[in-house]
This record gives structure tokens, C-alpha cells and sequence, in this order.
């Protein structure tokens, strides 16, 4: 019996019969329990005693084995909140470590593991079609012109993110920006309009359920320490978010949302460096 190429295994994960979705039921509960997997392993702050960590741990783990129950194609997605969460509790705070090491071995075991391989969905990157390049153009300047904006009515103040740099040269706050705004473009762009996006849509296919749910995940996700943070800063995220969403569903990859995110993370940095007085 001849193998199938890694090529075609990567295209048999790209889609599915609606014949092979669970019932309505079972994709609902489902939501709900992935919804609250994302909002511990992604967007509340782990809790500091151990006991603590130790049981959101086995709760993130039952889930995982719950959604291999229930469907499957949820196992790989899950099993990412759960390797994020593992990263999260380690004793000191690191971005790379944070997220992007989570993601990296994710990547690598969907890929060589079989009974992951539904996982891949979540890194695929989209020819470039006119219509989504339309789309992200005309969302990417509209995002620009609203953080813009937001800088100037809004009266911000940056100090609380720029103390721990504003001593550094023009040109290593400028080289450092630009590549912590890659990083975290990548990073964000493969989780929440990647991973995550690929986890709701197994639950609820509709685009605009989809589209909702990861904005509101996303934005919650910058209610502490980012940049916006507090209440603004999680709605700024979640509408920048919705746009991003709509980018995502257009294209039907990542590529664009990670241009568009790109675009307007460099506008901030620009920004960071007009409130620091560089220019």
C-alpha cells in the first residue's frame, strides 16, 4: 500500500466534511471548555502558589484528554494551551519562553507526530490573493489612523513600559523594537489567528463566531502588561483584533494578519519613541 507524502497529509488536514463534526451539543460544550483553556493558559495571570499551578495544570490536561473524547481534531490545539501554561509557570518572565518556545515545540511535534498532524492547520500560510490584500490594506491603514489618534487625544503615558530603556541609544531602542515587533507579530499571529482560531473553528464553524471569540480572547490577553493595557488596552486590542479576524477569514491564512500586525507594531514603536522625545 503506497504511503502518503508528507504533502498530501499536510492537504487531507486542510478540511473536512461537515459529516465529520460532532453534534451541536457536543460542539458547544466543547466551546465553552476550549474558551476557558485559552483564558487560563493565555490571558489571566498564573496563580503564584504552587498548589495552584499544579491543579490549573491537571484542569488544562483533562481538557486535553476531554476534547480527545469528543473530537479529536482538538487534541493538537489543546495540547498547545497546555505547553503554553507549562511555560507560563516557569520563575522568571521571558516573551521567547513565555510563548515562543511553547510554539516552536508545538510546531515540531504536529508535525512529526500522526495523530497531531490536524494541527498544522494552524500554520498555514496563504497565497496572496487581491481581495484579502485589499482588505488588509484598507484595515491596516484604518488601525494606523485609530492608534494614532488614540496617541494624540488620549494624552499617554508610556513611562511605566520606556523606563527600563529610555537610558539606551536612539538606534538600540530602534533595532530592539523592530525586533521584539517581528517576534511577537509571529508569535501573536500563529497563536490567536492560528492555533486558537483553528481550536473555535472546530467547535463553532462560523466565520463570524470565530471572528468574536478570538477578538475577545486577544484583547482580554492585553488586559495586563501590555501595551495598551487595563480596560482601553483590552478593548483597543479586541477591535484590532475583530480586523484581524476578518484579514484571517478573507485570506484564509496568517501571512496578511502578521503584515497588517506588523504595520501597526512599528507605528507604536514610532510612537514609543515620539513620547520618548527621539523625534
Amino acid at each position: 500500500m503506497r504511503k502518503n507524502t508528507a504533502a498530501e497529509v499536510f492537504k487531507n488536514t486542510q478540511k473536512h466534511s461537515p459529516n465529520d463534526l460532532p453534534p451541536l451539543p457536543v460542539r458547544l460544550v466543547s466551546a465553552g471548555t476550549f474558551f476557558l483553556l485559552c483564558a487560563v493558559s493565555l490571558v489571566l495571570p498564573v496563580p503564584t502558589p504552587f498548589p495552584l499551578k499544579l491543579a490549573s495544570f491537571f484542569v488544562l490536561l483533562a481538557g486535553c484528554l476531554v476534547f480527545y473524547a469528543g473530537t479529536s481534531r482538538l487534541l493538537a490545539p489543546s495540547l498547545f494551551l497546555l505547553l503554553a501554561y507549562i511555560f507560563r509557570c516557569l520563575p522568571f518572565y521571558s516573551l521567547f519562553l513565555m510563548l515562543g518556545a511553547p510554539l516552536a515545540l508545538y510546531g515540531l511535534l504536529v508535525w512529526k507526530i500522526p495523530l497531531l498532524h490536524p494541527g498544522r492547520r494552524a500554520f498555514v500560510v496563504e497565497k496572496i490573493e487581491k481581495r484579502p490584500l485589499a482588505i488588509a490594506i484598507f484595515v491596516t491603514v484604518l488601525s494606523i489612523i485609530g492608534l494614532v489618534l488614540w496617541y494624540i487625544q488620549g494624552d499617554v503615558d508610556f513611562s511605566g513600559f520606556t523606563d527600563a530603556f529610555s537610558n539606551r541609544g536612539t538606534l538600540a531602542v530602534i533595532l530592539g523594537g523592530v525586533g521584539f515587533s517581528v517576534v511577537n507579530v509571529i508569535v501573536s499571529e500563529t497563536i490567536f489567528r492560528g492555533v486558537v482560531w483553528q481550536g473555535i473553528e472546530e467547535c463553532i464553524p462560523g466565520a463570524v463566531f470565530v471572528v468574536l471569540i478570538q477578538g475577545l480572547l486577544y484583547g482580554a490577553s492585553h488586559f495586563w502588561g501590555a501595551i495598551p493595557n487595563g480596560w482601553e488596552g483590552a478593548i483597543l486590542s479586541g477591535i484590532f483584533a475583530l480586523f484581524l479576524g476578518i484579514i484571517r477569514h478573507a485570506s484564509r491564512g496568517v501571512l496578511l494578519p502578521m503584515a497588517a500586525h506588523l504595520c501597526v507594531d512599528l507605528t507604536l514603536l514610532a510612537l514609543v519613541l515620539n513620547f520618548l522625545g527621539r523625534f
